[in-house]
């Protein structure tokens, strides 16, 4: 067995769908010969904790460490989750204020703690290769350090993009070069650079280094969604995400109204469940102010088992992708979607989210947030027989997560090789 260090900020408990990829590799890696250790963070002020992903990292050695980063350190308050009232100053002085003083983001004050907990396990354990994955992209810069110091093959794993990215705020065109520059000297260094999109990959990508780039998407696991399944009355629209501005459902809201005056028959048919986390704020108002209250069910945030039981029992399942022409995201919930094999109504103008879709069978796209598009296509795939659809199982298999893992073991056998 060899043995895998891995350097990742955002670790179980702590929930949404940033953490589940790493708990998935550290589940699946000892099937494949590697056997991990996790260096995290103590507890954080963060939105979400998510025990149900304990269960599948059980099986690793897991270091959590102290952090001067402002999400650690108020955790010291007593807050180790954002109370609703403090979840704007926090996001505006984490996104807004520390991007001007912090590169490339406020985790790099982790650095010494998480690099001090390497080199103890270091000095103790024969690590074949590391393994970095980000956001928050501070982590590859710390795992380069640790690289070059005990001379480790080095995974870069990349879950969003970085400069210049729809996620990463470069407040002035300093911030911009110093981010690329940071990026640059990550890749370069890297044995090898995975990404979850190939929009990602193409935003990393050097001509002369192409044989160290590699996709990896994100994807679903088969064991999550050996759940029961129960029949719902009404046909059950299902939304399983976080709402924000990238899923805004503003635009939805309004097609429902359409439909409601020219289809009422439909519109009474339909119900849609919305579960999730609402960092927006304001949805149930949203809801409110257009006498949708009666058709549309708010659920909010579940644990990750909990939210795919009400993703098994939908009848068809919701997303929306508010993307701009450079974004290169694909919602994670997309492949879990997939993976539970059941008709999606997809809202988007994510490139890359319709270029997965497009091969899916079951999915209908709406490639436009216009209200008045939004409501014909919603009525033409209520009207719509999915039954009759075959589905292409082999599609669907590829984004299992263990095969996935599989994917990645390759890659760490082959650096380690190479390092001998």
């Amino acid at each position: 067995m060899k043995n895998l260090l891995i350097l990742t900020y955002y670790f179980p408990p702590l929930g949404l769908g940033g953490t589940q990829r790493v708990a998935k590799f550290v589940k699946y890696l000892p099937q494949f010969g590697w056997q991990p250790t996790v260096v995290t963070v103590k507890p954080i002020a963060y939105w979400a904790t998510d025990e149900s992903l304990m269960q599948d990292v059980k099986g690793a050695r897991v270091i959590r460490t102290e952090s001067f980063d402002p999400q650690r350190m108020m955790a010291h308050t007593g807050r180790a989750q954002l109370p609703a009232a403090a979840r704007g100053w926090s996001a505006f002085m984490n996104q807004r204020v520390a991007p001007f003083f912090l590169l490339p983001d406020s985790k790099i004050l982790w650095r010494p703690f998480a690099f001090k907990a390497c080199r103890e396990l270091v000095q103790k354990i024969k690590f074949d290769a590391l393994l970095t994955t980000s956001p928050p992209h501070s982590v590859h810069l710390i795992g380069r350090a640790v690289a070059k110091k005990f001379k480790l093959a080095w995974v870069a794993d990349f879950r969003d993009g970085w400069a210049g990215s729809h996620v990463v705020y470069e407040p002035t065109k300093w911030q911009a070069r110093r981010h690329m520059a940071q990026q640059t000297r990550v890749v370069r260094d890297a044995s090898a650079v995975v990404s979850v999109s190939p929009g990602i990959e193409a935003s990393l990508k050097k001509s002369d280094q192409d044989g160290k780039y590699f996709l990896i998407s994100n994807g679903f696991d088969a064991d999550d969604l050996k759940l029961v399944r129960r029949e719902n009355d009404k046909y059950t629209l299902c939304y399983s995400g976080t709402i924000n501005k990238f899923a805004d459902p503003a635009p939805l809201l309004e097609a429902l109204l359409l439909l409601k005056q020219h289809a009422p028959a439909a519109f009474k048919s339909l119900r849609l469940q919305f579960v999730g986390l609402d960092t927006l704020g304001n949805f149930a108002d949203m809801v409110r102010r257009r006498g949708l209250h009666d058709s549309i069910e708010i659920i909010g945030h579940r644990d990750h088992a909990d939210a795919l039981t009400f993703v098994q029992n939908a009848h068809a399942l919701l997303l929306i992708a508010n993307a701009r022409p450079i974004d290169t995201f694909i919602p994670g919930k997309t492949f879990e979607y997939i993976g539970a094999q059941k008709p999606i109504f997809a809202i988007s103008t994510s490139l890359y989210t319709n270029q997965l879709l497009a091969p899916y069978n079951l999915a209908r796209i709406v490639p436009s947030f216009q209200p008045d598009k939004i409501c014909a296509s919603l009525k033409e795939f209520l009207d719509t027989n999915w039954n009759l659809i075959k589905i292409d199982q082999e599609y669907v298999n590829q984004f299992e997560r263990k095969y996935q893992t599989r994917q990645l073991a390759e890659i760490l056998n082959s650096i380690a090789e190479k390092s001998l």
